[in-house]
């Protein structure tokens, strides 16, 4: 899913709404080493329609081997000591961070599960908190994008295209023949 100019500036105006989180980077802003070092730690892109929107970086020394990196299709997260995992932003149910604690985390309710991210390297609890306002936001304009497009097309059905079957907006696989989306 490719992202419009009027979704960029609404995510930028969320970002330079909240106070300065230094390991935030959205869109170009990038370091080209911080995201090359995310796709090999824990967001191997599967979708070359995936634009990257924002990248925390959660390690001591500003590698990006751990942290969070958002798509426009998917929520990637790498801990220290743990496998990345991903979600599709589309099966995001409910999101929540514990800024006060010691190791503060976001924590992100799916239809399939649970994800933690831990968010320990934006410094104090505002910070934290103001990470998780416009990571919670750039979601929800993400979403109403994908819930948009699907609108426009509610007219002709979703169909997988190995075998034709009609699919779930929210699925993942065709339940007849198994391709993956």
């Amino acid at each position: 899913m490719s992202i419009s100019e009027q979704q960029k500036k609404a995510i930028f105006e969320i970002y330079n709404q909240e106070i300065s989180i230094p390991k935030l980077f959205l869109f170009d802003q990038i370091p080209e080493d911080k995201l090359k070092n995310a796709r090999k730690g824990h967001a191997s892109l599967s979708g070359s329609d995936e634009t990257v929107v924002m990248l925390f970086d959660d390690t001591l020394f500003g590698s990006a081997r751990e942290g969070f990196l958002l798509t426009t299709n998917r929520f990637y997260s790498k801990n220290i000591m743990e496998a990345g995992t991903s979600v599709s932003i589309s099966n995001i149910i409910d999101m929540s961070v514990d800024s006060k604690a010691l190791a503060a985390q976001i924590t992100i309710k799916t239809d399939g599960g649970t994800l933690t991210t831990h968010i320990s390297q934006a410094p104090d609890s505002d910070q934290k908190a103001a990470l998780f306002r416009i990571l919670n936001k750039t979601i929800e304009i993400l979403n109403s994008q994908a819930s948009n497009q699907t609108d426009i097309n509610a007219s002709r059905p979703l169909q997988c295209r190995g075998c034709g079957a009609p699919l779930n907006v929210r699925a993942v696989s065709c339940e007849y023949c198994g391709i993956s989306y």
